[in-house]
């Protein structure tokens, strides 16, 4: 199976569907992607973002709560 392009993945969410080409290319010149490995946490919740998260696939594991367990965020 060929490798799908940033735009590609950016064109199959539903949350871009109403987006016309122009706004849809500009999304896609200012977004990048970037592969997490396992156990690299990728935002910590007392830390400012400015970021929005799209996961092209896999799952992420839920943020430790206060007394250290983890927490179930589906």
């Amino acid at each position: 199976m060929a490798e799908q392009t940033k735009f590609w993945y950016l064109n199959h969410f539903n949350l871009f569907e109403s987006l016309d080409e122009g706004t849809m290319m500009e999304l896609d010149r200012m977004a990048s992607m970037s592969e997490v490995k396992q156990h690299q946490p990728i935002y910590f919740p007392d830390e400012p973002s400015h970021s929005i998260f799209l996961l092209k696939r896999g799952h992420v594991k839920s943020l430790l709560l206060e007394r250290g367990r983890e927490g179930s965020n589906s």
